[in-house]
């Protein structure tokens, strides 16, 4: 029972910080997608009248 708690609390923290490192990662992945896809079209389209 101990060694099967061992285990399990292992894999828990392991799993945490892969969550924790994925998350963060494509959070990243978002903000820069976001920050090129937005900014030089609302600058484009703000700069150049219709």
């Amino acid at each position: 029972m101990k060694t099967f708690l061992k285990d399990n609390w292992f894999k828990i923290i392991i799993l945490i910080l892969l969550a924790i490192f994925v998350l963060s990662y494509s959070f990243d992945i978002y903000q820069r997608y976001k920050f090129k896809a937005i900014i030089p079209t609302g600058n484009s389209s703000l700069l150049r009248p219709k």
